[in-house]
């Protein structure tokens, strides 16, 4: 058994180095959009099985937008 207060200390170390990297790191907000936007495109993908139609459907986006997307993020599905 895990003593809980090890746990929560290794946590806690965890959580600063997480937190240290990302100050570090300071991605743009575009960064931020563009990653999540890429996140999102391969999660609707994979939810309509590869099927671009329901995939723009997914996200409320037409089915030529999304294939503009996917050859903008080089994005094969």
């Amino acid at each position: 058994m895990i003593d809980p207060k090890f746990e929560q200390d290794a946590w806690y170390e965890v959580w600063q180095e997480l937190e240290r990297n990302y100050k570090e790191y300071n991605p743009s907000l575009t960064d931020e959009l563009r990653e999540l936007e890429i996140i999102r495109i391969k999660d609707a993908l994979r939810d309509a099985g590869g099927n671009n139609t329901y995939a723009a459907n997914i996200l409320k986006i037409g089915r030529t937008t999304l294939l503009a997307k996917m050859k903008k993020y080089k994005i094969n599905f």
